[in-house]
């Protein structure tokens, strides 16, 4: 938690697949993947085999949780079919994942085929020589399984919102910070302040809310400085209906990762929970900082999500990819 957040900014995210080999199918692909959900993923797998001892390690792997959201929610929607019951159906599948274990294998290895099947569409082959080396394999690349699929959900996420974004938020990122950012269309009532503007849908039930904010460029020392400023922060601008109801930031709990986004702009991402002094609201934030040397500022952007007694996951995942789309 000592770390200095400069470096946590300027720290580069090497997502390393090791013996990992990606190709990709270039035949030309007629089919397009299915309109499945969002955040679907085919595991095909022996199911015998995954109830064992050394199945469950690696099922635990693939249906691994969404990190910061309070409540236990996988990353995917995971369906599990018999390599026998792969038919065409599944074979349009978006994301997939083929696991195996054999003498055949000489040692356990990844590879990632693109557009195999159908397009667009990321297969993954998990093989090993035997059931233990294919868990403890899995176990160890979890992250990289995990961000393979997840990058390019949150790719496509992104390109939607390019085409159909809130243009009241577009357009007061541009005015007040020279800032363009693609919110989801939903999000387009806006409360201004200094240096800050916070946007919000209006729907009761499951609230989205983006800010963005900056200050001059600066170092801090620890994830607690950063906390203590960025609470301040939603403090004066975040308020509840009473005067003594604002926005802080759960202290437990934190997930920091250092980011490589486009055009080499590193950004320091922080997931947790906020909740609201003398009030019952609460939820889960993603914030992203970064620094902009240019105009000597730090940025930051940050989405956070109000759906009492709902999945949280695709709310959560939205504002990221919003997140994602800003530019300077």
């Amino acid at each position: 938690m000592k770390t200095s957040v400069k470096a946590l900014i300027i720290c580069i995210l090497g997502c390393i697949l090791y013996s990992c080999s990606e190709s990709s199918n270039k035949s030309k692909i007629k089919n397009k993947t299915t309109d499945s959900a969002p955040w679907e993923l085919l595991l095909i797998v022996d199911k015998e085999w995954a109830k064992t001892s050394e199945g469950e390690i690696f099922m635990n792997v693939i249906n691994s949780e969404i990190p910061g959201l309070g409540q236990s929610e996988p990353n995917f929607k995971v369906l599990s079919i018999n390599p026998s019951g792969f038919s065409k159906t599944y074979q349009a599948f978006a994301n997939i994942i083929i696991a195996e274990h054999g003498s055949k294998y000489s040692k356990p290895k990844m590879k990632i085929v693109r557009d195999l099947y159908a397009h667009p569409q990321t297969v993954l082959y998990l093989t090993a020589p035997n059931g233990k080396e294919l868990s403890e394999y899995a176990a160890l690349h979890r992250d990289e399984i995990m961000e393979l699929f997840t990058s390019k959900e949150l790719a496509g996420m992104q390109a939607t919102l390019k085409k159909k974004y809130s243009l009241q938020v577009m357009s007061q990122a541009k005015k007040q910070f020279g800032i363009s950012i693609n919110a989801p269309k939903d999000i387009d009532a806006i409360k201004k302040g200094k240096d800050f503007f916070w946007a919000s849908s209006l729907q009761e039930d499951n609230r989205l809310n983006l800010c963005l904010y900056t200050i001059p460029l600066r170092q801090f020392n620890d994830i607690e400085e950063i906390i203590a400023l960025h609470d301040s922060v939603l403090k004066t601008n975040v308020q509840g209906e009473k005067e003594n109801q604002y926005i802080q930031t759960v202290q437990y709990g934190l997930y920091i990762t250092s980011l490589m986004l486009k055009d080499n702009r590193a950004v320091t991402e922080i997931r947790g929970l906020w909740e609201m002094e003398n009030d019952m609201m609460g939820g889960p934030f993603i914030l992203n900082i970064e620094a902009d040397s240019t105009n000597n500022r730090l940025i930051f952007s940050e989405g956070f999500v109000y759906a009492p007694e709902k999945k949280k996951r695709n709310y959560i995942r939205s504002l990221e990819a919003a997140l994602r789309t800003l530019e300077y």
